[in-house]
């Protein structure tokens, strides 16, 4: 009995140690995964470079495309020291993938006469053409809409005047995209009608030579503005244009579909947007296609808040989402402004900044669950227009202006162009927003069963230090995953669904 009672207290006290141990392990494990799950969840930016030719000068409108090479192609105009007060240049770089950024090059100059140009954009075709459209302003003369190109098989530059020979409105945001067949179309903002209010205007190259000015929208010199293009499919674009209500009352969204094989446009249809206030400079979009699917995804701001459309480009139909996040600030006089792009998982991603908070963040977007939680890149101040594009690796680019270094004390805002970048494996969704996503049997033994309402890209298994264990490709929404030639341990599966990351803990008994 004597034994047996002394058995039993060392059985107990074994169990009770045991206990102890595991539980110790378990809180050991949860204070890990915690540091761990802070660490991966930082925005993983790169440091930013500052990348503008002539520093402490006023460097703005930066606009950035990428081609298939995953080459970048960036436009912004900049001051020209020697040219002041006329001084202000569109320059030109381009980064290969694995490349620097070249030297900036003036691309305005091509027609021999001293200018002052803003508001650039930029469209590479596939075929390697550079085409770049800008507000082009010969001193003494009206202001026009020119083109600069760049023709991949000559290696030659070449500038003509796309509009007619008018006032061109105060702030006219050309912009510029190719056609199935290597053309470039533009459209932009114009006087041309009264000299009063600004009219949406849309242009393509023909053969040799430009078509005259298409007025986009209705022909009653309501204000229309703020136009933008992008391709859809089957040699069809999109132009898209805000334009006054016909009661005068509110700021409505519009879209046109360009015919690139016949060159017509289709009947003016509207956006199911929300009522903006008429000429509450409250208003900004932008839109990109999804890579994944047929449809794209517009976004757009007003006062506190982003919403989003879904477009069916098959049917030709713009949807509500239901989606909308609000953003800090509190702006009910000055816009947001923003950018989007697609990842090559179909997750959505989106750069905005506001014209009196400081400050650049990012958030982003899933057509199904809706906005990831706001991050902050920056908290610069009078940050110009984001323009952010995803490559073929999967790695975001985002460009942007501030006026953090007016040094030179001249009076002006002088702004700077910055470049950083993100690898999107590195990212991981902090809200955890997804609809359905579940592990068992935990504790495990042989396997564990992850499920998910979306498909599952893939896995990565780590260690309780951080240390990398194994990866499992995925394709499903039910996965069965053998850890049979794991330690007895507990590890933590980052778990890729749709472009944003999860981190779950496992134990492998």
């Amino acid at each position: 009995m004597g034994k047996t009672g002394v058995k039993s207290r060392l059985n107990f006290k074994f169990l009770v140690m045991k206990e102890i141990f595991v539980i110790s392990l378990l809180i050991f494990s949860l204070n890990i995964f915690s540091q761990f799950e802070e660490e991966v969840n930082l925005m993983n930016w790169l440091p930013e470079q500052q990348i503008s030719s002539y520093p402490n000068e006023d460097s703005r409108y930066a606009r950035m495309v990428i081609d298939s090479a995953n080459t970048l192609h960036l436009v912004y105009c900049d001051d020209i020291p020697y040219l002041s007060p006329y001084g202000q240049k569109i320059i030109y770089k381009q980064k290969t993938e694995n490349g620097s950024w070249s030297e900036g090059m003036i691309v305005c100059d091509f027609d021999g006469t001293d200018v002052n140009n803003q508001y650039p954009d930029i469209a590479v075709a596939e075929n390697g053409d550079i085409h770049i459209v800008f507000r082009h302003t010969v001193v003494g003369e009206p202001e026009y809409i020119a083109h600069s190109f760049y023709n991949a098989q000559t290696g030659i530059w070449s500038q003509e005047n796309i509009s007619d020979v008018n006032t061109i409105d105060l702030f006219p945001y050309p912009k510029i995209s190719t056609t199935f067949d290597n053309r470039p179309i533009a459209c932009w903002e114009d006087d041309i009608l009264d000299g009063t209010n600004s009219n949406a205007y849309f242009s393509y190259f023909n053969d040799t030579i430009w078509s005259p000015p298409i007025l986009l929208g209705r022909n009653d010199d309501k204000k229309s503005y703020l136009t933008q293009i992008i391709s859809l499919e089957n040699h069809t674009s999109m132009i898209c244009f805000a334009e006054v209500s016909t009661d005068g009352n509110y700021d409505e969204l519009y879209y046109q579909i360009f015919n690139e094989d016949s060159n017509t446009l289709s009947e003016i249809k509207i956006i199911p947007t929300v009522n903006i206030p008429q000429n509450t400079y409250l208003f900004n979009y932008a839109l990109a296609r999804s890579k994944t699917d047929n449809f794209l995804i517009l976004a757009y701001n007003l006062n506190d808040t982003i919403y989003t459309l879904k477009y069916d480009i098959a049917e030709d139909e713009f949807l509500q989402t239901n989606h909308t996040i609000s953003t800090n600030g509190g702006a009910y006089i000055l816009q947001k402004i923003l950018d989007i792009t697609c990842d090559n998982n179909g997750l959505f991603h989106i750069p905005f900044a506001q014209n009196n908070v400081n400050g650049l963040y990012y958030v982003n977007y899933d057509v199904n669950f809706g906005f990831g939680s706001i991050e902050t890149i920056n908290n610069f101040t009078n940050i110009d227009k984001p323009s952010i594009v995803c490559d073929n690796n999967n790695n975001l680019h985002l460009i942007y202006c501030d006026d953090r270094n007016d040094t030179n004390e001249d009076n002006y805002i002088d702004r700077e162009v910055y470049y950083t970048s993100l690898d999107l494996s590195t990212k991981i969704n902090k809200n955890n927003n997804i609809a359905y996503l579940r592990i068992y049997p935990n504790p495990a033994k042989e396997f564990f069963i992850l499920e998910s309402e979306n498909k599952i890209n893939k896995i990565d298994i780590f260690d309780i230090t951080g240390k990398f264990v194994k990866t499992v490709k995925i394709d499903d929404l039910i996965s069965k995953i053998d850890i049979s030639d794991l330690n007895h341990a507990v590890y933590f599966v980052k778990i890729i669904v749709n472009g944003n990351y999860y981190f779950r803990k496992i134990i492998k008994n």
